[in-house]
């Protein structure tokens, strides 16, 4: 499930590290470019994985155990 939710993801942003995504290097870049562009980026990829997430866990939960989606 780790694979698939990398392979989505990255299929969606074409990426999974964050240097990529926000365009800035974190550690030794520019720390005003990088708070900005958290701000303008990372909600976008946190709703982008939170709906891969949610349609993955459904997904096995109604393959594997078609009673799990109850509880979920």
């Amino acid at each position: 499930m780790v694979r698939e939710f990398t392979r989505l993801f990255e299929a969606k942003n074409k990426t999974t590290s964050c240097r990529e995504l926000l365009g800035v290097d974190l550690i030794n870049g520019d720390w005003q470019a990088a708070a900005e562009r958290v701000k303008s980026i990372c909600p976008k990829v946190v709703q982008d994985a939170a709906e891969i997430l949610e349609s993955l866990v459904f997904t096995n939960a109604n393959r594997d155990c078609p009673s799990l989606w109850i509880v979920l």
